[in-house]
């Protein structure tokens, strides 16, 4: 059973639920050999020409050609992964986004005032982030306006992109707002120590990292209504 799936320019690769991956398609570069001492993942993402993964242990592996192998080493377990054209970026656990390999058009210079983020995605030279209170920065190519955020855009709680453009998927209340009654206040709270252990894509779990822990109360927290 596959529970992750991501596509390079040429190839895929997919995610067992057991852990293991799974690549096909292209392999002029090698982006399709999975490495046989990989180990147990729980995320994949596919770069061009490269194939990127998080592992279990919040390491991160990288093979394939035209991308960015030098990986850096990180003191906090990464959570999420993506790869563009020649660059890739990863998100820690404690919101950090980090960017290396190609940054041509600015895909790598993360902004100094970005504030921990629940979310990313990398276009091809451009990069997307989601907030913990929900709003959206960008950085890099902006040539098609992918970076061009509607001020109108309001909290959101899911980004994508590649190529070009970017999506964002927008709530319909506030971040963090359960009940959906427009405030985040203790009933709130209620449903989020409801859901507290492993919850896999629930609504509580905010930063979205599988599991209802104190990372989501400290951002509930963060954005209660006064």
């Amino acid at each position: 059973t596959c529970i992750d799936v991501e596509a390079g320019a040429a190839h895929a690769v997919a995610l067992r639920s057991d852990g293991s991956v799974v690549c096909w398609g292209l392999n002029d570069f090698g982006q399709c050999d999975v490495p046989a001492d990989l180990g147990p993942c729980i995320q994949v993402a596919a770069g061009a020409l490269f194939t990127i993964v998080v592992k279990a242990d919040g390491t991160l592996g990288c093979w394939g050609g035209s991308g960015p192998h030098d990986v850096p080493e990180f003191p906090i377990p990464c959570v999420q992964t993506d790869g563009g054209n020649t660059f890739a970026v990863a998100l820690t656990d404690d919101g950090v986004i980090t960017c290396w390999g190609d940054n041509a058009q600015g895909q790598c210079d993360v902004p100094e005032d970005l504030g921990p983020c629940l979310g990313m995605a990398s276009g091809s030279f451009h990069m997307v982030a989601i907030q913990a209170d929900g709003t959206i920065v960008c950085w890099g190519a902006n040539g098609t306006g992918q970076c061009d955020v509607p001020a109108d855009l309001g909290p959101c709680l899911q980004v994508s992109s590649r190529g070009t453009h970017t999506v964002a998927l927008i709530g319909d209340g506030v971040h963090g707002d359960l009940d959906g009654d427009g405030s985040v206040t203790g009933a709130d709270l209620g449903l989020l120590l409801a859901a507290w252990g492993d919850c896999p894509s629930c609504a509580a779990d905010l930063n979205g990292d599988g599991t209802v822990d104190g990372g989501d109360l400290g951002i509930l927290l963060g954005l209660w209504t006064r």
